[in-house]
């Protein structure tokens, strides 16, 4: 082996043995090598005595919508998003028509969804300013996805949808997660 080839091979070596021990130590980033990565949801859904609507098919951040027939409205809820642990949200396994209650002009005061939620490393955009049925979006810097969720949808009850981790917990808190190769790239190696 030459002089030449053993310097270059040392040299590639030593900065892949830092961008994994910078992993190893959890360095500045919060790397993710794919196990994590957005999964779509399935397209079955139902709702009983009515009607699904995907907003995108199965998508990660895709809507369904459910409906029913006059007189009637869907019960839990009228919209879930889709996670990206590939799950669709909130986790109501069973959504049905109910017939509506008519009382008059009498209508239960409605209950907003708060405008306060944060993501750490990015931002939140509300649709419909936190009345139910209202999509909060969550946004990240370039190189960087939301994790757990990428929208949450606000209930009848004034309650953005929960976040499941991957292993099922819930959990209170999203975050923007980073791109793998991005601090490999910076360093100037392109493995491609």
């Amino acid at each position: 082996m030459s002089a030449m080839h053993y310097t270059t091979t040392c040299i590639i070596t030593f900065f892949l043995y830092i961008s994994v021990s910078e992993v190893q130590s959890g360095y500045d980033y919060d790397y993710d090598l794919g196990e994590n990565e957005p999964k779509n949801c399935t397209t079955s859904e139902s709702i009983i005595g009515g009607t699904v609507e995907y907003s995108n098919g199965g998508v990660v951040g895709s809507r369904i919508i459910y409906h029913c027939s006059d007189g009637f409205e869907p019960y839990p809820i009228s919209q879930k998003v889709c996670s990206s642990d590939g799950e669709w949200e909130p986790r109501v396994s069973r959504v049905k028509c109910e017939e509506t209650s008519d009382y008059g002009d009498y209508e239960e005061p409605q209950k907003n969804c708060s405008l306060e939620v944060s993501i750490k490393g990015g931002s939140v955009v509300y649709s419909n300013e936190g009345l139910e049925g209202s999509v909060m979006t969550y946004h990240c810097k370039a190189a960087h996805y939301p994790f757990p969720v990428t929208q949450r949808v606000c209930d009848r009850d004034g309650q953005w949808s929960a976040m499941r981790l991957p292993n099922g917990k819930i959990t209170l808190n999203a975050v923007c997660k980073g791109n793998f190769f991005l601090p490999i790239y910076s360093m100037g190696y392109h493995p491609f």
